[in-house]
């Protein structure tokens, strides 16, 4: 399937058609077609079953395309890839942490809220608490001394 017609059904909400063109695709092309149409703006119902569609992906593939996903334009796509990043357990945390410091502070503040979310609290205080002592951004800071 085209990406131009992916990218229709997933705009027109055709859920079975959505799950069709991705089981037809090779695995490769699987996340780039995931990508790229979530960076349009989606039903919640499409947003939601492309999100089971990230979580079944392998967790290298998986936590790439969240991490993409936090410079997205869309909010909803941002949002989709906070709650999903405890989904690949350590592999989560090791992709968010390669993005604690990223040089956009939109990010950083999302790979916050992102690391938030995962159940390995220990680990990520240290990552937040040494992201504190390096922070310069003030709306940075105040999501670290928050999280």
């Amino acid at each position: 399937m085209e990406y131009k017609q992916f990218r229709f059904y997933c705009q027109t909400g055709n859920i079975g058609a959505i799950g069709d063109g991705l089981s037809e695709l090779p695995a490769g092309e699987k996340p780039e077609y995931i990508l790229a149409v979530l960076q349009t703006s989606l039903r919640p119902d499409v947003l939601e079953y492309l999100g089971t569609e990230v979580i079944g992906l392998p967790p290298e593939q998986g936590t790439s395309l969240l991490a993409e996903l936090l410079y997205s334009d869309e909010a909803a796509s941002r949002n989709l890839a906070i709650e999903l990043f405890p989904a690949f357990g350590h592999a989560a945390l090791a992709t968010l942490k390669s993005h604690i410091d990223d040089m956009d502070p939109d990010v950083r503040i999302f790979t916050v809220l992102a690391l938030q979310q995962l159940p390995f609290r220990e680990d990520v205080l240290k990552i937040l608490g040494d992201q504190l002592l390096s922070e310069k951004d003030p709306n940075v800071l105040a999501g670290l001394i928050e999280a």
